[in-house]
């Protein structure tokens, strides 16, 4: 699977107040919601959920706000599906094929790889890996000053 995405810093259910959260469009509870990743169960697919972070009562997934999907090349996923539209600093938007703590793959044959980041702006790490494309993912910025702990 390679180097697994580092939910400790863009999910997860350890600390969701200090770090963004990928946001995705994922099909939970009959209907295509935002939500955000939560477990990484293989290369390309995750539990995903609609909760951004622990209020002090929802202190566990539950199948309500919660699916396991892989991520797809649609713009409406269906069931067990999700998808995440990245847009890079050169060319039109994609959709992501494979998310890894560095790097997010395209659908095109052959697969192109990106770096990614949520804002180029704030991107330092270009100069790290002038080798490849970047691409900025859809994210919702969590607040440290909101009391999310478990």
């Amino acid at each position: 699977m390679g180097r697994q995405l580092d939910l400790h810093k863009y999910g997860d259910r350890s600390d969701l107040k200090a770090h963004n959260q990928i946001q995705v469009q994922a099909y939970i509870n009959g209907s295509v919601q935002n939500a955000y990743l939560w477990q990484q169960k293989n290369a390309n697919t995750f539990i995903v959920t609609t909760v951004v972070g622990y209020d002090g009562t929802d202190k566990a997934l539950t199948t309500a706000n919660s699916a396991t999907c892989k991520l797809v090349n649609s713009a409406s996923p269906t069931v067990g599906q999700m998808s995440v539209l990245a847009t890079p600093n050169v060319g039109p938007g994609f959709y992501v094929s494979r998310i890894t703590n560095r790097f997010v793959y395209d659908f095109s044959s052959p697969v192109v790889k990106y770096f990614w980041g949520f804002s180029p702006a704030a991107d330092v790490s270009r100069a790290d890996y002038p080798q490849y494309l970047h691409v900025t993912l859809p994210f919702h910025a969590t607040s440290a000053s909101t009391n999310l702990a478990p």
